[in-house]
């Protein structure tokens, strides 16, 4: 179940980004935001849309304030955690 996440959030941050965080591992724990990403805070809305259609959830608004969204890694968890309620 966990490789499935993977190759899903990569397909859709693929999509909307241009990058594979599988084939560029070492980008996985950068910060969406700044550095070598710089994603706009507006694709990552989009990002967040297709994630919910994509797995048929509802990402929490305190998962946004809490930096679930901020890289890979984090997005991937919060992924799998809000899969493990339903």
């Amino acid at each position: 179940m966990k490789e499935e996440i993977s190759k899903k959030l990569n397909q859709i941050l693929l999509k909307r980004t241009g990058i594979d965080f599988q084939k560029q591992e070492e980008l996985q724990t950068e910060d969406f935001f700044g550095g070598k990403i710089k994603i706009p805070a507006r694709e990552l809305v989009l990002i967040c849309f297709d994630i919910e259609n994509e797995f048929s959830i509802r990402i929490p608004e305190r998962e946004l304030l809490a930096g679930s969204v901020k890289n890979y890694v984090r997005m991937k968890h919060m992924v799998e955690n809000l899969l493990r309620l339903l």
